[in-house]
């Protein structure tokens, strides 16, 4: 809940890219940590608020910035493709992970690998993709 407040919070005074920037790379540091360093359950406890926090703090991020871009007439359209999208796109690697596992020899390399790659490349994206509308008005 304190990355859900704090995002919001964050977007208003930083910036929306900015801030998703902020939580993008911190859940691509913190994805390895907890797979690949976490022995004991005292550290998995540390490490998974950590990861609480950036990772599902992006669900905020969601309802404010995604819809903004867009008309109204179009909004509900745009919105549901975007997340029907990251669906499709998501199945294919659900339905290799398997196959990933077998091939890198063990769960924890998989699992980051799986867990990293999607914030590297948003990290990547962040300053491409769509315009900044902090402060701006929605489009008619």
């Amino acid at each position: 809940m304190p990355g859900y407040l704090l995002l919001g919070h964050l977007a208003d005074h930083r910036g929306r890219k900015p801030t998703m920037l902020l939580y993008y790379t911190g859940s691509a540091a913190i994805v390895p940590v907890f797979f690949i360093a976490v022995h004991t359950p005292q550290t998995a406890l540390i490490t998974a608020a950590a990861a609480g926090f950036f990772i599902l703090g992006q669900l905020a991020w969601m309802p404010i910035y995604l819809p903004e871009p867009f008309p109204t007439p179009g909004r509900a359209t745009a919105i549901s493709s975007v997340f029907n999208s990251a669906r499709r796109a998501g199945a294919p690697v659900v339905l290799g992970t398997g196959t990933l596992i077998n091939l890198l020899g063990g769960i924890t390399t998989a699992a980051t690998i799986i867990g990293v790659v999607p914030y590297l490349t948003a990290i990547s994206t962040t300053r491409s993709a769509g315009p900044e509308t902090k402060g701006q008005p929605l489009p008619h």
